[in-house]
């Protein structure tokens, strides 16, 4: 097996281009409804409600703003999510053939449904609006093959999605071939998530609960790898995709930061690997910030800001204050996408028509201002700030030996700075 996304994927070897983009972080997820005509237990909502157009908590009331905000933040995948698609289907065809018009023949666009409402003559028309690949639940209808066989030859690539849901792994393995047969391109994985919603239904199960990031079920976990590793040792034809929860909390938060954050970003700032914008302060008595500030404004570079009480800085300008008295402050910011302003936090508004629908982006502190000494900050920036590559924190934590007193100090800051590898431990 080929591992990827910082082993948190078990076998990229085949991905759908759909999950590659995801991966990439150039995928928006549009949940066309709320609602829902499948009553499934691990379903983490409630689904009950039509609702407008939502993607990361900002509702689009019309295509033509969704549009602009793809362009805007300049997405690569598009795709159609719910509660179910097909009962708001004129809303779903519209936006899909809204997005193929305007953005172009490039963008890639999908559907999730439970393929309940699936029909070939719905599916015809959103072929011809656009659509390049279609993701059914079939856990929603019994496992049954027969409403994604009506998109067999019209849709290019017909996906299965589901949960890894325990209790269905042996039935699980007889039907892999068999979606090979059906004419299944893809096969996805992901893990049962818990809420406050599904987790009475969840407990009925007697289901092991993991407190990581978010609650999950273990059980869902290990059913998934187990259904991996048995399509390839039996070849069944179908690749198989895991899509754990962490590597969605680590992959997808750190997309949406990262396209939010670039407009934030100014020279004196850095985005780190997981998306969040990294400040440093120097401060020290102000005739020495005074004279480096001199020397910076004579060299042209702009990557400083005078606050009075201090210098923020680029950490590429750390060693121009190494030999004075000063100390470092580094603190960390994430963005967030809002409809309306909370007034609460500096904000961006950004504008997706002239005179028209304007989004905002928020920036609020995610630490609080970490001091370091010259010493730490020469550590934080050769191994941290300077190194760009993927970093294990094992591998870390093995280059921090030779600084003993300096190790537990520079640790803390890797969460802020990397993104971390594998599945989630389990203890």
């Amino acid at each position: 097996m080929s591992w990827g996304f910082h082993d948190s994927k078990a076998d990229v070897s085949v991905l759908s281009q759909g999950c590659r983009l995801c991966g990439e972080g150039e995928w928006s997820c549009l949940f066309i409804n709320g609602v829902c005509n499948a009553r499934c237990f691990y379903c983490p909502a409630k689904q009950d409600e039509r609702g407008e157009p939502v993607t990361s908590s900002v509702t689009f009331g019309n295509a033509d703003d969704y549009v602009a905000y793809l362009k805007e933040f300049n997405y690569k995948g598009a795709s159609i999510s719910g509660g179910e698609p097909f009962l708001t289907f004129d809303r779903t065809i519209g936006f899909i053939r809204k997005i193929r018009a305007e953005v172009g023949k490039d963008i890639y666009i999908w559907m999730y449904t439970n393929g309940i409402l699936a029909t070939r003559e719905k599916f015809v028309p959103l072929r011809d609006a656009g659509l390049n690949e279609v993701r059914f639940d079939i856990s929603a209808t019994g496992y049954s093959l027969q409403h994604l066989k009506e998109v067999v030859g019209i849709i290019e690539n017909i996906t299965v999605e589901i949960p890894a849901i325990p209790e269905d792994y042996e039935m699980m393995k007889d039907l892999m071939k068999e979606m090979k047969e059906a004419g299944v391109t893809f096969l996805n994985l992901h893990q049962i998530r818990v809420t406050d919603f599904n987790y009475p239904k969840l407990k009925e199960r007697g289901y092991t609960i993991l407190h990581g990031p978010k609650a999950t079920v273990l059980e869902s976990e290990l059913t998934a790898l187990k259904l991996l590793l048995y399509s390839k040792e039996e070849n069944t034809g179908v690749p198989v995709n895991y899509c754990s929860y962490i590597y969605r909390y680590r992959f997808q938060g750190r997309a949406a930061r990262i396209k939010q954050t670039k407009f934030f970003a100014e020279p004196f700032e850095q985005i780190t690997e997981t998306g969040l914008l990294r400040h440093i302060v120097v401060k020290g008595q102000r005739k020495v910030l005074e004279k480096i500030i001199n020397t910076l404004e004579i060299s042209g570079d702009l990557r400083w800001k005078d606050l009075g009480f201090g210098v923020m800085i680029h950490a590429d300008l750390v060693p121009a204050f190494a030999g004075e008295e000063v100390q470092f402050f580094v603190s960390y910011y994430a963005t967030k996408l809002r409809n309306t302003l909370t007034y609460h936090f500096p904000y961006k508004a950004i504008p997706l028509h002239p005179n028209r629908r304007v989004v905002f982006i928020e920036k609020g502190k995610v630490s609080e201002e970490m001091e370091c000494h010259k010493q730490e900050m020469a550590l934080l920036k050769k191994y941290l700030f300077d190194n760009v590559q993927p970093l294990r924190k094992e591998d870390l934590q093995k280059q921090l030996e030779q600084h003993p007193l300096a190790e537990d100090r520079i640790m803390s800051f890797y969460h802020h700075e990397k993104l971390d590898f594998g599945l989630y431990p389990y203890f």
